[in-house]
């Protein structure tokens, strides 16, 4: 899945992507999501993204990098135990303002370089035994 959405451009008032039922279910195979929805810079959002299956995911990197009209980001279902690359994951998301990482476990993932590089409405996260962990502001969950 790799490279699948990147620079994609979404036409309409409402810029959504639906990725929801038997195409998230069916991801628990894949290995690498490294910039699926890279640079998609009219994307505000994704629908059906919290039913994505990552469970044999390795790298995430650059995954959501770019899309600069993302609003929201509920990632509280992902499945990380595996991801070994995380950099750059949610970098560039300039509009964001909920996003929830409560789920990630980040244990066996050494690289997190710029993970949430200039994400200008959002803090930065703390982790703690590698868990990505505290709130920071209303409706930006760490």
């Amino acid at each position: 899945m790799s490279y699948m959405f990147t620079d994609m451009f979404i036409d309409g008032d409402e810029g959504s992507l639906n990725i929801g039922g038997n195409f998230a279910s069916n991801a628990k195979n894949v290995k690498d999501m490294t910039f699926m929805f890279n640079g998609c810079a009219n994307l505000a959002k994704i629908d059906g993204v919290k039913n994505l299956n990552t469970s044999s995911v390795t790298s995430m990197k650059n995954m959501f990098h770019g899309d600069y009209n993302l609003t929201e980001l509920d990632l509280s279902h992902f499945n990380t135990e595996k991801v070994t690359d995380m950099a750059d994951m949610l970098s560039y998301l300039i509009s964001l303002n909920y996003l929830d990482l409560s789920s990630f476990d980040t244990t066996q993932s050494p690289n997190m370089k710029n993970m949430l590089a200039n994400d200008l409405t959002l803090p930065v996260g703390a982790i703690v035994n590698g868990k990505v962990v505290y709130q920071y502001a209303p409706g930006i969950t760490l």
